[in-house]
Protein backbone atom coordinates (compact mmCIF):
# COMPACT_ATOMS: atom_id res chain seq x y z
CA UNK A 1 0.00 0.00 0.00
CA UNK A 2 1.49 3.38 -0.43
CA UNK A 3 2.42 5.48 2.56
CA UNK A 4 4.51 2.89 3.73
CA UNK A 5 7.75 4.14 3.07
CA UNK A 6 8.92 2.00 0.40
CA UNK A 7 11.11 4.71 -1.92
CA UNK A 8 11.95 6.00 0.97
CA UNK A 9 13.96 2.74 2.45
CA UNK A 10 15.18 2.03 -1.29
CA UNK A 11 16.78 5.54 -1.01
CA UNK A 12 18.35 5.59 2.24
CA UNK A 13 19.88 1.76 1.39
CA UNK A 14 21.45 3.44 -1.49
CA UNK A 15 22.76 6.21 0.07
CA UNK A 16 24.24 3.40 2.90
CA UNK A 17 25.83 1.49 -0.05
CA UNK A 18 27.06 5.01 -1.77
CA UNK A 19 28.78 5.92 1.28
CA UNK A 20 30.51 2.26 1.97
CA UNK A 21 32.31 3.37 -1.43
CA UNK A 22 32.22 0.04 -2.71
CA UNK A 23 29.42 -0.17 -4.74
CA UNK A 24 27.63 2.18 -7.54
CA UNK A 25 24.08 3.56 -6.96
CA UNK A 26 21.46 4.52 -9.71
CA UNK A 27 18.06 5.99 -9.02
CA UNK A 28 14.93 5.83 -11.75
CA UNK A 29 11.42 6.33 -11.04
CA UNK A 30 9.05 5.06 -12.90
CA UNK A 31 6.24 6.51 -11.57
CA UNK A 32 3.97 7.50 -14.70
CA UNK A 33 6.39 5.50 -16.78
CA UNK A 34 4.39 4.92 -20.21
CA UNK A 35 7.32 2.60 -22.07
CA UNK A 36 10.10 0.07 -20.95
CA UNK A 37 12.04 2.50 -23.73
CA UNK A 38 11.40 5.30 -20.98
CA UNK A 39 12.52 3.63 -18.27
CA UNK A 40 15.85 3.05 -20.48
CA UNK A 41 15.92 6.18 -21.50
CA UNK A 42 16.01 7.58 -17.81
CA UNK A 43 18.32 4.75 -16.46
CA UNK A 44 20.52 5.89 -20.15
CA UNK A 45 20.91 9.39 -18.47
CA UNK A 46 21.56 8.37 -14.75
CA UNK A 47 24.41 6.60 -16.54
CA UNK A 48 25.51 9.46 -18.54
CA UNK A 49 25.17 7.97 -21.78
CA UNK A 50 23.82 9.31 -24.78
CA UNK A 51 20.84 7.57 -26.16
CA UNK A 52 21.53 5.73 -29.68
CA UNK A 53 18.89 4.21 -32.11
CA UNK A 54 18.30 1.11 -29.85
CA UNK A 55 18.13 2.17 -26.42
CA UNK A 56 17.22 -1.10 -24.94
CA UNK A 57 20.08 -3.28 -26.38
CA UNK A 58 22.22 -0.03 -25.42
CA UNK A 59 21.67 -0.21 -22.13
CA UNK A 60 22.10 -4.10 -21.82
CA UNK A 61 24.95 -3.87 -23.38
CA UNK A 62 26.37 -0.84 -20.95
CA UNK A 63 25.39 -2.58 -17.62
CA UNK A 64 26.55 -6.51 -18.94
CA UNK A 65 30.14 -4.47 -19.28
CA UNK A 66 30.22 -2.43 -15.79
CA UNK A 67 33.42 -2.81 -13.63
CA UNK A 68 31.59 -1.76 -10.55
CA UNK A 69 29.24 -3.49 -8.56
CA UNK A 70 25.89 -1.81 -9.07
CA UNK A 71 22.51 -1.20 -7.96
CA UNK A 72 19.75 -0.30 -9.85
CA UNK A 73 16.98 1.51 -7.44
CA UNK A 74 13.73 1.19 -9.76
CA UNK A 75 11.10 3.15 -7.74
CA UNK A 76 7.42 2.65 -7.63
CA UNK A 77 7.12 0.27 -11.00
CA UNK A 78 3.55 -0.69 -10.57
CA UNK A 79 2.54 1.43 -13.84
CA UNK A 80 5.40 -0.91 -16.08
CA UNK A 81 3.69 -4.04 -14.16
CA UNK A 82 -0.11 -3.07 -16.15
CA UNK A 83 -0.57 -6.04 -18.92
CA UNK A 84 0.45 -3.74 -21.60
CA UNK A 85 3.68 -3.25 -20.38
CA UNK A 86 4.67 -6.07 -18.19
CA UNK A 87 5.59 -8.58 -20.41
CA UNK A 88 8.55 -5.82 -21.55
CA UNK A 89 9.75 -4.75 -18.55
CA UNK A 90 9.70 -8.40 -16.56
CA UNK A 91 11.98 -9.43 -20.28
CA UNK A 92 14.57 -6.50 -19.50
CA UNK A 93 15.24 -7.31 -15.93
CA UNK A 94 15.64 -11.25 -16.17
CA UNK A 95 17.51 -10.27 -19.31
CA UNK A 96 20.21 -7.69 -17.28
CA UNK A 97 19.92 -10.03 -13.62
CA UNK A 98 20.99 -12.59 -16.47
CA UNK A 99 23.87 -11.21 -18.05
CA UNK A 100 24.61 -8.33 -15.95
CA UNK A 101 26.78 -10.09 -13.48
CA UNK A 102 28.00 -7.31 -11.56
CA UNK A 103 24.17 -5.68 -11.27
CA UNK A 104 21.43 -6.28 -9.26
CA UNK A 105 17.87 -4.17 -9.20
CA UNK A 106 16.13 -3.21 -6.34
CA UNK A 107 12.33 -2.65 -7.08
CA UNK A 108 9.41 -0.66 -4.81
CA UNK A 109 6.07 -1.69 -5.83
CA UNK A 110 2.72 -1.55 -3.99
CA UNK A 111 2.47 -5.12 -5.65
CA UNK A 112 4.38 -7.86 -4.99
CA UNK A 113 6.41 -9.37 -7.30
CA UNK A 114 6.66 -12.63 -7.60
CA UNK A 115 6.19 -13.70 -11.26
CA UNK A 116 9.87 -12.43 -12.29
CA UNK A 117 11.53 -15.46 -12.70
CA UNK A 118 14.95 -14.34 -11.13
CA UNK A 119 16.22 -15.19 -7.98
CA UNK A 120 15.24 -12.51 -5.44
CA UNK A 121 14.80 -11.18 -1.54
CA UNK A 122 11.64 -9.77 -1.10
CA UNK A 123 10.85 -7.44 1.56
CA UNK A 124 7.26 -6.23 2.57
CA UNK A 125 6.85 -3.38 4.84
CA UNK A 126 3.99 -3.55 7.32
CA UNK A 127 2.55 -0.80 9.60
CA UNK A 128 4.49 0.35 12.69
CA UNK A 129 4.16 -1.01 15.71
CA UNK A 130 1.60 0.89 17.96
CA UNK A 131 5.02 2.00 19.91
CA UNK A 132 7.29 2.45 17.18
CA UNK A 133 3.95 4.77 15.40
CA UNK A 134 3.96 6.86 18.65
CA UNK A 135 7.55 7.38 19.14
CA UNK A 136 7.65 8.59 15.46
CA UNK A 137 4.81 11.49 15.80
CA UNK A 138 6.85 12.47 18.85
CA UNK A 139 9.53 12.47 17.50
CA UNK A 140 8.44 14.49 14.29
CA UNK A 141 6.15 16.88 16.85
CA UNK A 142 7.55 16.87 20.48
CA UNK A 143 4.87 19.25 21.71
CA UNK A 144 2.38 16.37 21.23
CA UNK A 145 1.41 14.68 24.88
CA UNK A 146 2.72 11.14 25.02
CA UNK A 147 -1.39 10.17 25.66
CA UNK A 148 -2.59 12.28 22.37
CA UNK A 149 0.58 10.90 20.23
CA UNK A 150 -0.67 6.72 21.48
CA UNK A 151 -3.94 7.85 20.44
CA UNK A 152 -3.05 9.30 17.04
CA UNK A 153 -0.85 6.69 16.63
CA UNK A 154 -3.73 4.54 16.93
CA UNK A 155 -5.60 6.60 14.73
CA UNK A 156 -3.31 6.63 11.68
CA UNK A 157 -2.94 2.86 11.76
CA UNK A 158 0.68 2.78 12.24
CA UNK A 159 1.15 3.96 8.47
CA UNK A 160 4.53 6.14 8.28
CA UNK A 161 2.99 9.16 5.50
CA UNK A 162 -0.51 9.52 7.91
CA UNK A 163 2.08 9.64 10.91
CA UNK A 164 4.36 12.06 8.91
CA UNK A 165 0.88 14.04 7.58
CA UNK A 166 -0.46 14.57 10.93
CA UNK A 167 2.79 15.52 12.20
CA UNK A 168 2.64 18.15 9.99
CA UNK A 169 -1.18 19.55 10.95
CA UNK A 170 0.17 19.49 14.20
CA UNK A 171 2.93 21.54 13.62
CA UNK A 172 0.90 24.31 12.04
CA UNK A 173 -1.23 24.82 15.50
CA UNK A 174 -3.89 22.50 15.28
CA UNK A 175 -4.74 21.00 18.62
CA UNK A 176 -4.35 17.09 19.18
CA UNK A 177 -7.99 16.75 21.22
CA UNK A 178 -9.46 18.80 17.71
CA UNK A 179 -8.12 15.82 15.67
CA UNK A 180 -8.42 12.69 18.17
CA UNK A 181 -12.32 14.18 18.80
Amino acid sequence: PPGFGKSEVAIQVGRELVSQGKIDVFYITLKSMRSLNSMVNSLLGALQILSGTDPIQQVKNCLRTLSNHTIIILDDVDDMLLPEKKDAFCNFVKSVAQTASRVKFMITSRQVIDFLSVNKLPVCLDSLCPDHAKELLLTLESRVSEEDAEQLAHYCGGVPLVLRTTAAVLAKGIDAKALIS
